[in-house]
């Protein structure tokens, strides 16, 4: 994080994806960069429509009764091992994305 703090003193603003990620850096007196914009994730909401068949398929994968929790993609800088190691223990499937690890 320290590296990448230090190459924000080089910029005019910052783009973050969250109110969480602009508060963050707002917040940082050691980054003096006043211009901090937020540009939601975007997706086709379409793309999220399912017809019953669709849905019936996956129910058959057994993803029932117990609460189903997507901790991102599978890249250790990214934090998914330390989120599975503290949520293993929940009775919730955990879900990531990416190759296999």
């Amino acid at each position: 994080m320290k590296k990448i703090l230090n190459n924000f003193k080089k910029a005019n603003a910052i783009v973050t994806v969250s109110k969480y990620w602009k508060n963050f850096f707002s917040g940082k007196k050691d980054v003096d960069v006043k211009n901090v914009y937020i540009i939601y994730n975007t997706f086709d909401i379409d793309k999220f429509n399912f017809s019953d068949e669709e849905i019936s398929e996956f129910k058959k994968i057994k993803l029932l009764e117990k609460p189903i929790i997507y901790i991102g993609n599978c890249q250790k800088k990214k934090g998914v091992a330390k989120s599975y190691k503290k949520l293993k223990d929940l009775n919730a499937y955990l879900i990531t994305s990416g190759k296999p690890q």
